[in-house]
C-alpha cells in the first residue's frame, strides 16, 4: 500500500510538475502588509524577460486582484506555457503594465533523482520490513526509511496548487517531527539499549514530545487562517528561522553524541 502511495506522489510530481514548469515566471514573492512584493526575480526567467523587478508590487494579473500570494496562485493556477499574462505592478509609486510569458523546463534531472533516492528507501525499509526476526531496531529504522520515502516526493513546488501545496508542507513537517523522534530513539538502542533508557521512559517522552510537537506545530503554521495568529506566524520571522537552524543542529548532535556513546 505504501509503495503505491509513493508511486501516486511521483506521478502527481511528474504531472503536475510539468504542469507547473508551464505555468512558472521565475519570481519570488513577499506578502505584506502593503500588498504582495516581488522579493526576487530569477536570471533568464519569463519574469525577467518581461521587465519585472525585485521590489515591484503586484497590483493585478490578468485583471484579478493580487493583494496577497493566494490570490495570485488562483490567478497562477490558469497559466499556459506560451500564452503572454497581463501583470499590472507598481514600481515606486509608477503603474506598469507587463506582458509576462509563462513557462520554464520541467527539471527532469531532480525528478529522477528523487525517484531513485524515494525508490531505494522505500525498498529498504519494505525489506526490513520483512525481516522474519523483528526487534525494536529494525522496526525504528524501517519506520525512518518509509518516512524519508514519502517525505522526499510531496509535492511542495507547484505553481497554481495552493491546496496541494499546502497538504504537503503539514505532511513534510509531520514527517520531519516523526523522523527527529525515531532517529534519536534508534540512536538510543544502538548497537543495544542503553542502560539509562531501559531504566526510564523519560528519554522517550523526551523525543517523541519535542519531536512531533514541533511537527504538529510547524504543519499547523503553514494553515491560512492561523498565519495571523503571532504564535503561529513565529517560525518565519528571522528569530524563528534561527530556531529552526539550532533545532537541526540539536537533532544531529544529539544522533551524533548518542552513536558516539556506543562507539566508546
Amino acid at each position: 500500500m505504501l509503495a503505491l502511495v509513493v508511486l501516486a506522489l511521483l506521478l502527481l510530481q511528474l504531472g503536475e510538475g510539468r504542469k507547473s514548469a508551464g505555468r512558472t515566471v521565475g519570481v519570488v514573492l513577499d506578502e505584506r502588509a502593503e500588498g504582495l512584493y516581488v522579493e526576487e526575480v530569477e536570471a533568464e526567467q519569463p519574469a525577467e524577460y518581461s521587465g519585472v523587478r525585485p521590489g515591484d508590487r503586484i497590483v493585478s494579473v490578468n485583471g484579478l486582484s493580487t493583494p496577497d500570494s493566494q490570490a495570485y496562485d488562483d490567478a497562477a493556477r490558469h497559466f499556459r506555457r506560451q500564452e503572454p499574462q497581463r501583470f499590472l505592478v507598481d514600481r515606486r509609486g509608477t503603474t506598469l503594465e507587463l506582458r509576462v510569458v509563462p513557462g520554464v523546463g520541467f527539471d527532469w534531472s531532480t525528478w529522477v533523482v528523487t525517484a531513485i533516492a524515494s525508490a531505494l528507501h522505500l525498498a529498504l525499509g519494505l525489506l526490513l520490513l520483512l525481516q522474519p526476526v523483528q526487534d525494536e531496531r529494525s522496526r525504528l529504522a524501517w519506520i525512518l526509511c518509509l518516512a524519508i520515502a514519502v517525505e522526499l516526493v510531496l509535492p511542495v513546488q507547484l505553481v497554481g496548487m495552493a491546496t496541494v501545496v499546502l497538504a504537503a508542507e503539514c505532511l513534510f513537517w509531520l514527517l520531519t517531527g516523526l523522523q527527529f523522534s525515531v532517529e534519536l530513539h534508534l540512536a538510543s538502542v544502538l548497537p543495544g539499549a542503553r542502560g539509562w533508557f531501559r531504566r526510564s521512559p523519560l528519554p522517550r517522552v523526551l523525543y517523541y514530545g519535542v519531536g512531533l510537537g514541533l511537527g504538529v506545530y510547524m504543519a499547523a503554521s503553514w494553515i491560512p487562517a492561523l498565519e495571523e495568529v503571532p504564535f503561529f506566524a513565529w517560525p518565519w520571522t528571522d528569530a524563528g528561522a534561527l530556531f529552526l537552524s539550532v533545532w537541526v543542529m540539536v537533532w544531529v548532535t544529539g544522533v551524533v553524541l548518542l552513536l558516539g556513546q556506543a562507539a566508546f
